[in-house]
């Protein structure tokens, strides 16, 4: 419902400058560092049972047993997913004490195996609870892969909201990227790290939340909006008109307002 070959060392390091450019310019933040942040897998991260491919439940990997006690998952893009209800269901006025925390490309990614992501394959982390919480880690885990990761399309193909906007993402990521095979993409260093969410409205059906980003001690600040929408079996991203993944970029000089979260 969703809607290459051998390359030479000289394109390999352009594409690698390609993606810190494709940061800037689609993740809606302005400045480098802000669009970097949210590039992750952007992107994904190895989930807290295993790196990715080697059978543990989080982002990215090819697990096959839910936290539910062996519950099947998906180890595909697509196919229904488990029903996720262990985790923490209210609005979080403080990071859940559920979500772990790993770094993947330079990044460090967010993941729960009570609110997901609990399925997927290759740059794929999908199933999540229909929660705050799942609404957050969503928003996190398929921005961040949209930009970053080595397979950004099947991301866009299978986790953004299909519709003219998310046409408009996979041209600009085109122009930027280029037709390459996946896997090409490599870490980046230097990314601005998560700091802080604040929900700006929420339902079952659509949450809107702000995520801010940091500098190593928080010099340096950046936030945009993202929109996850449910669409009966999962969070999808809603991409912006323009192709962005978030909007609103800002420059906030503190965490007031939001709930500080992120890996120590």
């Amino acid at each position: 419902m969703r809607p290459t070959t051998a390359i030479s060392a000289a394109v390999i390091c352009g594409l690698i400058l390609c993606v810190v450019v494709v940061v800037v310019d689609i993740a809606g933040g302005g400045g480098r560092d802000g669009a970097a942040a949210q590039t992750a897998g952007p992107t994904t991260v190895p989930p807290p049972g295993g790196a990715p491919g080697t059978g543990g439940t989080g982002t990215g990997g090819t697990g096959n047993t839910s936290s539910g006690g062996g519950t099947p998952v998906p180890t595909q893009p697509t196919g229904p997913c488990p029903p996720l209800t262990g985790g923490f269901a209210g609005m979080p006025e403080q990071e859940p004490s559920e979500i772990d925390w790993e770094s993947y490309r330079g990044l460090a990614m967010p993941s729960s195996a009570l609110s997901g992501p609990v399925g997927g394959t290759g740059s794929v982390s999908r199933c999540f609870a229909r929660t705050p919480t799942g609404a957050l880690l969503a928003a996190m885990q398929i921005s961040s892969r949209a930009l970053f990761a080595p397979d950004w399309r099947s991301v866009a193909r299978y986790q953004l909201v299909p519709g003219p906007s998310t046409d408009e993402f996979v041209t600009r990521m085109t122009s930027l990227v280029g037709t390459t095979a996946p896997g090409l993409v490599r870490d980046v260093t230097g990314l601005m790290q998560p700091a802080g969410f604040k929900f700006l409205a929420y339902s079952p059906e659509q949450a809107v939340l702000a995520l801010v980003f940091a500098s190593e001690g928080g010099a340096r600040m950046q936030s945009a909006v993202y929109t996850v929408v449910w669409d009966g079996d999962d969070w999808l991203l809603q991409v912006q008109p323009d192709g962005t993944v978030g909007a609103l970029p800002q420059r906030p000089t503190s965490l007031d307002g939001f709930v500080p979260w992120g890996k120590e």
